[in-house]
């Protein structure tokens, strides 16, 4: 965590690193919500198979 906000913090500073960042943000945003989605999916699924076994 410590090593990415170092990161962060120095191309800040400067102009163009700051779109290919804010690029990777959304990139790792949207992949983070599409697992969460898929999680959600899978996780609803088992629990329907449990609730129907049981």
């Amino acid at each position: 965590m410590r090593q990415i906000r170092m990161k962060t913090i120095k191309t800040k500073r400067r102009v163009q690193p700051k779109t290919t960042r804010s690029n990777e943000i959304v990139v790792v945003y949207f992949v983070f919500m599409s697992i969460n989605v898929c999680a959600d999916i899978y996780f609803n699924r088992f629990n329907k198979l449990c609730v129907t076994n049981n």
